[in-house]
C-alpha cells in the first residue's frame, strides 16, 4: 500500500517534522506533500528526507478560499505521484493509533470524510450563498480587513447566489480518499469549473467544496466521519490538545479517531505520551486483516 499524507502547514516546523516520522512506517510506502503558507517563513526544503516534497506556495487566508486552492494543489500533485490513499492533515495534527491501526482502517475500503447534508447552526447556508473575498485577515481590524468586511455586509444585503447543487454537504477540513475517489473529485471539478467558480467566493469552502462532490457521487455510500479530534469546547477553536483530554477520553472516542489536533513545537511532553499509547497499540499487519 502506498499513502501520501497531504500537509497543510504554517508554523511549527519541529512539530512538523516529528508528525512526518511518526508516520513513517515498513508496512506501507510512504510519501509526504506539503504546503507551506507563504506569508510565513518558510523552511529549507533541502533539510527534510526525500520522502517529502513541498508544493508551490501561496498566501493562505483564514476562511478564504486560498486554503482549498492550496488542498486542490496539493491532491492534484498527489494523483500525479500516484497513491492508493492520500491522507490530508494539518501541520499540528499527530497521530493517536499505531501506523498499523492506520493501515488496517485504510484496508477497509472506506472513504474518511464527514458529509452533513443541508445547513446546520455552524454551518448556515450564508456560507455558501453569499459573497465572500479571500486575500485579507479577516479576524484583523486594520483598514484593509474592515473595508472587506463592510463590502460583504453590502453584497449580503442585495444579492444572494444559486448554488450549482441541489444537495450541499459540508464537513471538517481533513479527509483521507481513495485513488479512485479523489481522481473522480478533481475529474469532475475539471469538467465542471462552475463548482469552483462558485466556491471560490465562499466562506471556508474546504469544508464544504470536496464534501459535496462526494456527498453527491456514489463514493457517499462507503463514507465515515473523519477520523481526526478537536477541541471546539473553546473560542476561538479549535483549541490545543491537553493532556487532561487524553486520560479522559471514552473508549468510543479512542475508537473513532486516529488523529488529533492541535499540537505545536512545544507539545514534546504529549507526544511522548501518545507515542508510548502507539506503540502499546502495534498489531501484525497479518492479524489486523
Amino acid at each position: 500500500m502506498r499513502i501520501n499524507y497531504l500537509i497543510t502547514a504554517f508554523a511549527n516546523q519541529l512539530h512538523l517534522r516529528r508528525l512526518m516520522s511518526a508516520l513513517r512506517t515498513n508496512h506501507a510506502e510512504i510519501r509526504f506533500l506539503v504546503h507551506w503558507d507563504k506569508k510565513m517563513s518558510p523552511p529549507d526544503p533541502s533539510s527534510f528526507s526525500r520522502d517529502v516534497r513541498f508544493t508551490e506556495s501561496i498566501p493562505v487566508w483564514w476562511a478564504g478560499w486560498s486554503h482549498q486552492q492550496a488542498i486542490l494543489n496539493l491532491a492534484q500533485e498527489s494523483v500525479k505521484e500516484g497513491a492508493d490513499w492520500h491522507v490530508l492533515l494539518s501541520g499540528s495534527d499527530y497521530p493517536l493509533r499505531s501506523n498499523e491501526e492506520i493501515i488496517h482502517e485504510l484496508q477497509k475500503g472506506i472513504e474518511v470524510i464527514t458529509l452533513r447534508k443541508g445547513f446546520f447552526p455552524d454551518k448556515p447556508k450564508e456560507r455558501v450563498l453569499h459573497y465572500y473575498f479571500d486575500n485579507f485577515d479577516r479576524r484583523n481590524k486594520n483598514f484593509r480587513s474592515v473595508r472587506y468586511l463592510a463590502m460583504e455586509r453590502v453584497l449580503k444585503s442585495v444579492h444572494t447566489r444559486k448554488a450549482p447543487f441541489e444537495n450541499i454537504y459540508h464537513g471538517t477540513t481533513w479527509w483521507a480518499l481513495s485513488n479512485d475517489c479523489l481522481s473522480y473529485v478533481l475529474d469532475y471539478l475539471r469538467n465542471h469549473p462552475e463548482i469552483t467558480n462558485f466556491y471560490s467566493n465562499s466562506f471556508c469552502a474546504e469544508e464544504s467544496m470536496f464534501h459535496t462532490v462526494v456527498g453527491n457521487s456514489r463514493f457517499s455510500s462507503r463514507a465515515r466521519n473523519a477520523w481526526i479530534y478537536q477541541d471546539w469546547s473553546v473560542s476561538p477553536g479549535p483549541g490545543p490538545l491537553t493532556m487532561e483530554f487524553l486520560q479522559s477520553m471514552s473508549d468510543q472516542d479512542r475508537e473513532q479517531f486516529f488523529f488529533a489536533r492541535k499540537f505545536s513545537d512545544s507539545s514534546g511532553r504529549l507526544r511522548e505520551y501518545i507515542d508510548q499509547l502507539r506503540h502499546e497499540q502495534r498489531m501484525p499487519l497479518a492479524a489486523a486483516r
